[in-house]
C-alpha cells in the first residue's frame, strides 16, 4: 500500500493580499489561561470529506525519465521529480474540491521506520517520511478559484505487508467492525497451585456496541477447545484435554479498526447494535 498525502494547514491565500487585504490569519492554536501553568489548544486537525472505493488495478505507476507518476482514478494524481519537489492535483469529481498544487521541499526529510518499520499498533507496520517546504498553486472551492502560496508539509506513508501480531491469533468480527483475538491463554494460579488453558474462541457475543468500534468492547466467548495443565503444589503436573468453557471480557486494548465499515458497506448506520447488559 501506499499512501501520500500533503498538508498545506499553513498556506495563505495571497489574493487577498493583491487585493489590499491582509491575509488570512491562522486560527490560534495556544493560549495561556489566568491562573494555570498550562495552555489551551485548539489545533483545527484534518476529517475526511469523501471516501472512494476502488477496483484492485486502480493505482498505476509510471517510471519516467525525471519523475514517477503516480495515479489513482481521476480522482488523484502526483508527479515526483527528480529535485524531490512534488506536482499534487487531486479533484473530487463533483465540483466541491479540487486542487492543483506544488510542493519544493526544504531541507531534509523526517524520517520514521526508517532503517527498523515503525510499529504505530499490532496490525499496522510502516515507514515514511514529512518532508516541509513551500507550497503554492490553485484549489478550488465549490467553484470558487483560490491562489494559494506558503508552507505545506507532504508525507510519504509506505504500509508494510505484515503484522507483529500472532499469525492466526487475531480474527475480524463483522458484528464488532474490529478485531478480536481468537485465541486466549488463561492462567489462574491460588495458593501453590496453577492452572493454565490454552482456549480457542467459537463464538462471541458483544454487548453495549454502536456502530463504531468501541474502545473497551464487551464480549461473552465461548470455547469449543481449552486444553493445557494442571500443576499442584508438589510439582505433580496433569494435562488437561477435551475442555469447554465460556467468558465475559472486557477488552483492555482498544484494537484498531483497519477495515471500518465504509470500505465494504455503503450502509450509514446509527445507534445501538446490541443491548447493554
Amino acid at each position: 500500500m501506499y499512501w501520500a498525502t500533503f498538508h498545506s494547514c499553513a498556506c495563505r491565500r495571497s489574493q487577498d493580499k493583491r487585493k489590499g487585504r491582509s491575509p488570512e490569519r491562522l486560527p490560534r492554536l495556544a493560549a495561556s489561561v489566568h491562573g494555570f501553568i498550562y495552555k489551551v489548544t485548539a489545533f483545527p486537525g484534518m476529517k475526511y470529506e469523501k471516501l472512494f472505493r476502488l477496483p484492485k488495478g486502480t493505482l498505476n505507476v509510471e517510471m519516467r525519465e525525471h519523475s514517477v507518476m503516480v495515479t489513482c482514478s481521476e480522482h488523484y494524481q502526483v508527479k515526483c521529480f527528480d529535485d524531490h519537489s512534488w506536482h499534487l492535483m487531486v479533484d473530487m469529481g463533483d465540483g466541491t474540491y479540487k486542487a492543483d498544487l506544488y510542493h519544493k521541499p526544504e531541507g531534509f526529510p523526517l524520517w520514521y521506520g526508517r532503517e527498523k518499520p515503525s510499529l504505530l499498533t499490532q496490525h499496522s507496520v510502516t515507514y515514511g517520511y514529512n518532508w516541509a517546504g513551500m507550497a503554492n498553486g490553485t484549489i478550488w472551492l465549490d467553484g470558487r478559484q483560490v491562489k494559494v502560496e506558503g508552507f505545506g508539509i507532504r508525507e510519504r506513508y509506505v504500509a508494510v505487508d505484515s503484522s507483529a501480531a500472532e499469525l492466526g491469533g487475531w480474527a475480524f468480527m463483522r458484528s464488532l467492525d474490529g478485531f478480536i483475538p481468537s485465541k486466549y491463554e488463561i492462567r489462574i494460579e491460588v495458593e501453590g497451585y496453577l492452572y493454565r488453558i490454552l482456549a480457542e474462541v467459537s463464538n462471541a457475543t458483544t454487548w453495549g456496541v454502536t456502530f463504531k468500534v468501541p474502545d473497551n468492547p464487551v464480549a461473552t466467548l465461548t470455547f469449543a477447545k481449552a486444553e493445557g495443565t494442571f500443576t499442584a503444589k508438589d510439582g505433580t503436573v496433569r494435562r488437561l484435554t477435551g475442555g469447554r468453557g465460556a467468558l465475559s471480557i472486557r477488552q483492555w486494548h482498544a484494537y484498531p479498526n483497519i477495515l471500518p465499515r465504509e470500505l465494504y458497506s455503503d450502509e450509514q448506520l446509527t445507534g445501538e447494535k446490541f443491548a447493554t447488559l
